[in-house]
């Protein structure tokens, strides 16, 4: 079934060469996300399957007239990780961009939560796409991002990566890469060749334990970063905000040295081997973030430090990865935008929101008030993912799906996903009210049935709540134009645009000089929500 629908992916470029426009070229783009009911399919066997997602990437690929030759020409960073690899991986583009090289970037970041796993064809069809995008430009370098897990994801069909890295491991994907952090280490290193440098960060004992026996059995050289600053000279800045992306910027500086060594067999004031900068060092190291403290036993050398070049430097600080740590301030309302979607990163952006939103709410005047505005999937943690937030004292929550408007128009495909129902949307955003709800001591049971009928949330146009009465504390609407509309209480009119109907806007919107509203739980809400407030707002990123 995979092997037709790719076909007519094949079939479908040519009559999108035709078109030439982006909106008919998404729109065929579209055709191959799966329908809720294959993917519930594919996710009962995906362990059975699994193994032949690489042979069946591997025909695909020489079927397009990509021939795994020609992969092999590129010059692959490849990454790995359940939080912070998009940041590394954009840290990495950035430094080796102003190194002056030819930069290819490959990230699957706007879908890739909405259906708790790939898509197969979507997913597949754009990976192929890039490589094809890639050999043509004859690109430098390729920074590689791994779509979901490692050792099966379709990005593993590269033979001959020049370096590889692991960001932090945690609980994630769990029905593609099993239920334990040692399952998902197991997968996470599967991208590591033989003789090809590895790096990882900080990891809980048990995934470096995995990862190292998996770098041994491969015969791949691993080692584990070190603080950033732990290098020579100042602390560089950086372009991402949070301190979680101290590790990541430590990877990206350790691939990127890496990389440049290894391409022009060359090291500068260090030693190397195999290729690779290293010292040899105690390896009980600290874990990379707080829920997984202990200390890894196993023996894995540290990768050695080196002086930062200005070039380097220039690199991190100018980095730019949007929807991620990122604040748009608006004359009445700041929006913060973090596309955290799973419990360990949803707790570094809340300590990144409430750092940022109080140095900003110490230079108001007048009154501050706050607001999330959230959407979660189904099958994932709404709990655990609203559970960090409530320490950033919000006075208000907003619910919705990632759908832009009620009417969807040709422009609006690129972010839309048609494997889920409106109703189902809905129903989802039902669910996280009543999580919210129960977090907020209001007496409901944390996880209530979303199967129930829903007709009463569809059919209303504005303002939507869904029945459970939550005083002032949140809302549900049916799309992020009106919820923003709702938010800027008419003193912005940058989104006349999608929604031009007056919303009844609550009294502590009116009497704050400013609204700070957190946008989190999903990588599509996030770029939804910038569709809505568009590029002069957003700004160049």
């Amino acid at each position: 079934m995979v092997s037709r629908r790719f076909t007519t992916a094949v079939q479908l470029s040519a009559e999108i060469m035709q078109q030439r426009t982006y909106e008919d070229a998404v729109k065929k783009l579209n055709s191959l996300q799966t329908n809720a009911q294959v993917l519930e399919q594919i996710r009962k066997t995906r362990g059975r399957l699994a193994q032949n997602n690489l042979p069946e990437m591997r025909s695909f690929t020489e079927r397009a007239g990509v021939k795994m030759e020609d992969l092999d020409k590129l010059s692959i960073i490849h990454i790995s990780g359940t939080k912070g690899k998009g940041s590394s991986c954009a840290f990495c583009e950035s430094i080796l961009r102003h190194e002056g090289l030819k930069t290819g970037f490959y990230s699957f970041i706007v879908l890739q939560e909405e259906g708790k796993n790939s898509m197969p064809a979507y997913f597949r069809f754009l990976t192929l796409l890039s490589f094809h995008v890639f050999l043509k430009e004859k690109v430098d370098v390729v920074v590689l991002e791994v779509g979901i897990g490692g050792a099966y994801d379709s990005t593993n069909i590269v033979r001959n990566p020049v370096a590889c890295g692991v960001t932090s491991l945690g609980m994630d994907h769990v029905t593609t890469l099993g239920g334990t952090i040692e399952s998902i280490a197991w997968q996470k290193a599967g991208i590591f060749k033989p003789g090809v440098p590895a790096f990882t960060v900080p990891q809980p004992e048990t995934a470096l334990e995995v990862v190292a026996d998996r770098a041994k059995e491969i015969r791949a050289p691993l080692f584990v970063i070190p603080p950033l600053d732990d290098y020579p000279g100042s602390l560089p800045d950086l372009g991402l905000e949070g301190d979680h992306q101290l590790l990541n910027a430590s990877l990206a500086l350790q691939l990127c040295q890496t990389w440049i060594s290894r391409r022009y067999k060359k090291a500068d004031n260090c030693e190397v081997e195999n290729g690779t900068s290293i010292k040899r060092a105690s390896t009980e190291e600290k874990s990379s973030d707080e829920p997984f403290s202990k200390k890894a036993k196993v023996e894995v050398p540290v990768a050695q430090i080196f002086e930062i070049s200005n070039t380097f430097r220039s690199g991190l600080k100018n980095t730019r990865w949007c929807g991620r740590n990122q604040v748009i301030v608006r004359p009445a309302v700041t929006f913060y935008l973090d596309g955290a979607h799973t419990p360990r990163s949803m707790e570094a952006c809340a300590r990144w929101f409430k750092k940022r939103a109080d140095e900003e709410k110490v230079k108001e005047r007048g009154t501050v008030a706050r607001v999330l505005l959230f959407n979660l999937t189904g099958g994932r943690d709404a709990h655990g993912l609203l559970k960090p937030v409530m320490k950033c004292d919000f006075d208000h929550a907003i619910f919705c799906p990632n759908n832009i408007s009620l009417n969807l128009k040709s422009s609006d495909s690129d972010l839309t996903n048609f494997t889920v129902s409106r109703d189902n949307q809905l129903r989802w955003c039902v669910e996280n009210q009543r999580v919210w709800m129960a977090l907020r001591g209001a007496g409901f049971q944390p996880h209530a049935d979303p199967t129930g009928n829903c007709t009463e949330i569809t059919n209303g146009d504005h303002v939507i709540k869904n029945g459970l009465d939550d005083g002032p504390y949140s809302t549900i609407f049916p799309c992020v134009s009106q919820a923003i509309r709702w938010l800027l209480g008419g003193r912005d009119s940058l989104i006349e645009e999608f929604c031009r109907e007056d919303l009844p806007v609550p009294d502590f919107i009116k009497k704050a000089s400013r609204v700070q509203v957190l946008v989190g739980g999903s990588l599509h809400l996030v770029g939804t929500v910038m569709k809505v407030l568009g590029p002069e707002i957003v700004g160049d990123v």
